[in-house]
Order: structure tokens, then sequence, then C-alpha cells
């Protein structure tokens, strides 16, 4: 999600070297980041992100300090940043099976799945590691799944996916930011992908159980949020928005909830995990 139009926001300014940028893209995500851009330079690459102004500046020159950082107050229209997006957002293949471009490009005939999704104020146009590695589980897993969740559902692009693949199947997208809801409504309605149940709420709030359950969130939501997911899993519980280093972790705090590996996706140092109920693994 970006910010809302004309209001006064931090925008954080950060220089890293290339092989940085996706550590400190997950923590700012983490931190709460509202909206982020990456600005090639010749010594690097600058990393813009907005925060509420009610965030303490200093928290955020302390927490990077390590590296070359400033902090300003700003107003900013997101209308902006999704228009300069729009200029380099060009379609592009996910797996074998998907094809997402935005709604002013034509799809392609060479991919049986065409997602239109236009860049907005929520999170997940599939270009990410993380988003990419959740349609390739879905690829083998939502066929065999009569009902899906999509927790932290953002654009709505995992939820369009799956019912894409399996239109027969009952699908929830939950999410507590409601701007994201009715980003996703927007993107199902484009994609005239049927009926899909929106809600914005927590996975707390939800008081059902899924075959397939699908999660893409980051590092610390889900140390915050594996009790409240868990519940909701009957066969298979797609994780992703985490590195390398940190699957490690989460599969632990998992594995104390009744959930552990069976099958993993990896790109570009990102991580996706299937986790099944012990008493299912196969």
């Amino acid at each position: 999600m970006l910010p809302e139009a004309h209001h006064e926001w931090l925008c954080l300014e950060i220089k890293v070297r290339p092989e940085e940028v996706d550590k400190y893209v997950s923590l700012l995500w983490e931190l709460g980041t509202t909206g982020l851009e990456e600005i090639p330079q010749p010594d690097g690459v600058a990393i813009k992100a907005f925060f509420p102004s009610s965030f303490p500046a200093e928290e955020l020159k302390q927490i990077f300090s390590a590296v070359d950082c400033r902090v300003d107050r700003v107003v900013s229209n997101p209308d902006d940043w999704v228009e300069n997006y729009k200029k380099n957002f060009h379609g592009f293949p996910v797996g074998r099976t998907f094809y997402i471009h935005p709604s002013w490009e034509a799809g392609s005939a060479d991919y049986p799945v065409n997602l239109v999704i236009d860049p907005g104020h929520a999170f997940g146009t599939g270009t990410h590691e993380s988003t990419q590695l959740c349609l390739l589980a879905l690829e083998q897993l939502a066929a065999g799944a009569s009902s899906i969740a999509d927790v932290g559902t953002g654009s709505g692009i995992l939820a369009l996916a799956a019912r894409r693949l399996n239109p027969d199947a009952a699908v929830l997208a939950v999410d507590n930011d409601w701007q994201a809801i009715e980003m996703a409504r927007e993107n199902l309605l484009k994609n005239r992908a049927g009926r899909v149940c929106l809600a914005a709420a927590t996975a707390a709030a939800v008081n059902a159980r899924f075959d397939l359950v699908l999660a893409n969130l980051s590092f610390g939501i889900f140390q915050i949020a594996a009790a409240e997911i868990a519940p909701l899993v009957t066969h298979n519980l797609i994780i992703s928005g985490f590195t390398t280093d940190q699957a490690p972790v989460l599969a632990d705090l998992f594995a104390t909830h009744g959930l552990q590996p069976a099958q993993r996706w990896e790109a570009n140092g990102w991580v996706c995990l299937r986790l099944t109920p012990v008493n299912r693994l196969s």
C-alpha cells in the first residue's frame, strides 16, 4: 500500500550497494513502510521509503545508521508514484502458466492464465520473487483444493490466480487494510474472476479452515501472526516473503503449531515453503 493523497509523510532515503537491495527492501516492509521506490545510481542504489508522519524519525535514523541515510518530511501524492511506475511496468511471464500484464498492454496467448494487474496502492503486482514463488506453488497445488484462503491479500493477485486455476474452489481473501481490500476488489472485477469472498480482517477473525492457505507476508509479520494462521490449515500452507536465512526460523516457529515443511521454492535469496500438518505429511 502507498500513502494517502496529499498527506504529510516521513521520507527515508538510504543508499546501498546493489547486492544489498533485497535485504533492505525486506527490512523496510517489515518496519511498515507504506510505499517505496528504488533509484539506480552510478555508485549504488537509492531507496526511498515512506512512513506515516507519526513514525519516530530518530528510530529510523538509528536503524539505518550503518548506511548513508536521511529522513525528511514531505507532502506526497501516491498517484504520482503510480504514474511514474506505469512507465516501467510491462507484461511478463511467471512459470509455465501465468502471464501478468497491465491493463494498457495486451495479454499473451502463449500462457493459459493471463492476469491483469495495474500498479496501485496495495502490495503485489507480481514482480517480486516472493509473489512469483507463490504463483509457482499455486501451479502445483490449486487444482486439488476445494477451499483456498489468501491471508494478507494485498492487490489480490494470489486469490485471483487461485480462482483462475480452480474455478470450483471457494476462495477467501483477507487483509487488515481496507484499502488493500478495495484494490483487490478492483483487480478481481477487472479480471472477471467470479466469486471471491473479500474481508477486511485479520487471520484471527476467520472462523473456518481451508485445504490451501496462502500467506505472502514478511518475516516480522509471520512471527506475530503464525499462531493465527496455522489453525486455518487442513492440508497445505504456502508461506513466502522471507529470505534464505529466515526460513529455518519460520519453519521452527510453525512446527510449534503442528506444521512442518514439505516442499521448498527459492529465487534470488527469497524462499517459499509448503507446510503441512504433521499427521498429513506426504
